[in-house]
């Protein structure tokens, strides 16, 4: 019973102004929400991170194909064809006449 009547004094209490008890239900809520916020965070960086949340961990990597030389030289050749067609002047203009 003696903690029931504690409850009720509190409560009622709580309709008048205290500024040292109500700043400091204020801090402590914001602490709660913090502690909160930096709860969730870390699950989600560490479940993220395991692959739990988003699927499962790629264990093994995937080999990309690679340039070969023979195919950088086949690029580098039909650029330097179009910079010797640039600067021959043997480039076609586009067609730039309104066609109505």
């Amino acid at each position: 019973m003696k903690y029931l009547l504690r409850i009720k004094n509190a409560v009622s209490s709580l309709t008048q102004p205290n500024p040292l008890r109500d700043w400091f239900i204020v801090l402590c809520l914001l602490v709660a929400l913090l502690l909160t916020l930096i709860g969730v965070s870390v699950y989600f960086f560490v479940g993220i991170q395991s692959g739990g949340i988003l699927g499962e961990p790629d264990t093994e990597i995937k080999r990309t194909q690679t340039v070969s030389r023979k195919t950088l030289e086949d690029v580098v050749n039909t650029y330097e064809a179009r910079r010797v067609n640039y600067e021959a002047g043997n480039i076609s203009a586009p067609d730039v006449r309104d066609p109505s």
